[in-house]
């Protein structure tokens, strides 16, 4: 009998905690993000699992920081989550991270929304309305991330499984907690 190794998680200390001792901070806590780190010891280290518990709409920016700087030419971003999580915000807040000078809106009645950022092109789709993925034909998806600079982020993934699984993508999960949001981030 084979034994599976265990996942292995890290949990930090809320930087609130080092805010405290600060005499005279008055960083407001509700701006601070915990967060936790899972690696599957079976997996390359490259493939990392990363979730954050956000309290605070501010809090997106942290998590749009992290998640830019492991964003390149091509990549592409599935944001799954509830009507109301947080995920037009996110990209929003991703966009900001990225350099674009206009704020990105929720690209339903649109479908794809395309921002110019300081590395290139931030491409916004909104699947919410996508009945079948040849749907996704006329927007040249393909075509577009071939442009240099440029990256998709996906709200609503889960209407295009095929189209997604046929594509190396890395995917933000946002969770609704009965105290804020939970985001879990996995690299591809």
């Amino acid at each position: 009998m084979r034994l599976r190794p265990k996942p292995v998680t890290t949990h930090y200390e809320p930087l609130t905690c080092f805010f405290s001792r600060i005499p005279h901070c008055s960083l407001p806590t509700a701006l601070i993000c915990n967060f936790s780190v899972t690696r599957n010891p079976n997996m390359p280290p490259q493939s990392i699992k990363k979730t954050w518990d956000i309290k605070s709409p501010s809090g997106w920016r942290r998590i749009a920081t992290y998640v830019a700087s492991r964003l390149h030419d091509g990549d592409i971003l599935a944001i799954s989550g509830p009507l109301g999580a947080g995920k037009t915000t996110f990209v929003q807040a991703l966009a900001k991270e990225l350099g674009a000078k206009r704020m990105p809106k929720s690209p339903t009645f649109a479908m794809l929304r395309a921002y110019d950022i300081a590395r290139g092109r931030l491409l916004h789709v909104d699947a919410y309305r996508i009945e079948d993925e040849r749907d996704l034909l006329p927007l040249d998806l393909e075509d577009e991330l071939l442009e240099p600079g440029s990256m998709l982020a996906i709200e609503w993934p889960e209407h295009i499984p095929r189209w997604l699984e046929q594509r190396r993508h890395s995917r933000l999960a946002i969770r609704l907690l009965p105290q804020g949001r939970r985001a879990i981030f996995q690299h591809a």
